[in-house]
């Protein structure tokens, strides 16, 4: 028998639930809706639900509940960094999703500073 391969993706700028990315990035779609359910399709026939996914920044715009829930559907274990779009309430809305749903699918990356005199990570 052979052994089970788990693989770790690296995505980023997925923009889930961003409606004017259609525009700006010349996306194929008609409206969000379209978008999100194609991206998550594609996303579960590449990732297995045991494979890890590093996401580097802007995963997706809304409220924190509906990340959570469209999150939920995709394959993989998500560890996701902050991009220059996720400010202001972002940064809390990924730590909430940490936990959201009580499976530890979810983990914030913490961040390396590398500024003169600061070097925690």
């Amino acid at each position: 028998m052979s052994e089970k391969q788990y693989f770790c993706y690296l995505g980023h700028l997925a923009h889930f639930y961003h409606k004017n990315i259609i525009k700006y990035s010349n996306r194929p779609f008609n409206t969000v809706d379209e978008m999100n359910e194609t991206m998550i399709r594609n996303w579960n026939q590449v990732v297995d639900p045991d494979d890890t996914v590093i996401h580097c920044g802007d995963f997706g715009f809304g409220d924190v509940d509906s990340l959570c829930r469209l999150a939920l559907r995709l394959n993989g274990k998500i560890v996701m960094t902050l991009g220059n779009h996720d400010k202001g309430k972002y940064p809390k809305a990924y730590r909430e999703l940490e936990d959201w749903d009580g499976t530890h699918k979810f983990s914030l990356a913490k961040s390396l500073s590398l500024r003169e005199g600061n070097y925690d990570i």
